[in-house]
């Protein structure tokens, strides 16, 4: 991914600094830039300054039209080696990390996205929250819920549903792949 340096001071100007390229953009929640040709969203989150997400530097336009994911993760590594699984099996992700976060990138997607990987237990909204809050505004919108806990466990805490598609903590790239193929397959 392209380095952009971004600083916010919400509400008024959102200041992109990038190489070879400094604009100045209103914020109004959330905005959208492009910088030679990569896709730079910056979602300002009330109460959570600098929420950030990107597209990869250069996706596959075959990613781009129907495997876009929404990585959603409090733990940064989760989300990076969440991000590079997705990648080699040809899907494009964006990523947040945290349920307010992931409500604001789906909210200015210019792509549609269409899978969201998400934590259940995560600061603030939760993952089970998040999903039912995508699924009342986004019902096309497939969801993937990951955790160490089992759906079991989740559902006697009163987190979750014990009938939501799940993959356990840790995974492997075979079995997250093969439950977002199921996934998507029904």
């Amino acid at each position: 991914m392209r380095s952009l340096q971004c600083t916010a001071a919400p509400p008024g100007p959102l200041r992109l600094a990038a190489r070879r390229q400094d604009s100045v953009l209103p914020v109004s929640g959330a905005i959208r830039a492009l910088y030679s040709g990569t896709l730079i969203q910056r979602v300002v989150t009330p109460g959570r300054p600098g929420c950030m997400s990107q597209l990869p530097a250069e996706p596959s336009s075959a990613s781009l039209m129907s495997n876009l994911a929404l990585v959603v993760d409090d733990e940064p590594t989760v989300r990076m080696v969440v991000k590079r699984m997705l990648a080699e099996a040809g899907f494009g992700s964006l990523e947040a990390h945290c349920g307010e976060a992931a409500l604001g990138v789906l909210e200015t997607a210019v792509l549609q996205i269409d899978l969201v990987i998400t934590d259940v237990i995560m600061p603030g909204l939760d993952g089970c929250e998040l999903g039912r809050q995508i699924k009342l505004r986004w019902p096309a919108t497939s969801i993937l819920y990951a955790s160490a806990y089992t759906p079991e466990e989740l559902f006697l805490q009163g987190i979750c549903t014990d009938d939501l598609p799940f993959v356990r903590k840790p995974f492997t790239a075979d079995e997250l792949i093969r439950r977002v193929r199921e996934i998507r397959a029904a």
